[in-house]
């Protein structure tokens, strides 16, 4: 989803707030699509803290996601796709310094592979430049 977010959101030729309103449109009418085909029932909305939580993470996930796409028209779909990777990369460091857990190997090695992947494209280019 987020790899097809970042293509789509480098090939539709509209502005940042036209694209961030079409995806948000299409997750909406999906989301729709996936309870009626499981048989799940929406929630009733009601004056509980849980609903004014919701909202907030409405409201900041709409700001990221724009963020998302205005960074996106800016720079080849390739490398927004293998940046979008550096969100794990921040879960794990998050888990690290506010919840204090201690990462396996295996998190750690596709930390790397991560942060290595998001360098190769600029290692060629720093080197031509003699920067390395």
């Amino acid at each position: 989803s987020s790899a097809a977010n970042s293509v789509f959101a480098q090939h539709i030729h509209y502005g940042s707030t036209q694209s961030t309103a079409m995806l948000w449109a299409a997750s909406v009418v999906a989301n729709f699509f996936m309870a009626g085909l499981f048989s799940k029932s929406l929630p009733l909305p009601a004056f509980d803290i849980e609903w004014a939580y919701m909202i907030v993470f409405a409201v900041v996930s709409l700001i990221a996601s724009w963020l998302f796409v205005s960074g996106t028209k800016l720079i080849d779909a390739g490398t927004a796709g293998i940046l979008g990777l550096s969100e794990i990369v921040f879960g794990v460091l998050f888990g690290i310094l506010l919840f204090h857990e201690r990462p396996n190997i295996i998190a750690l090695v596709g930390m790397a592979v991560i942060i290595l992947a998001a360098a190769l494209p600029y290692a060629k280019q720093m080197k031509s430049e003699k920067v390395l």
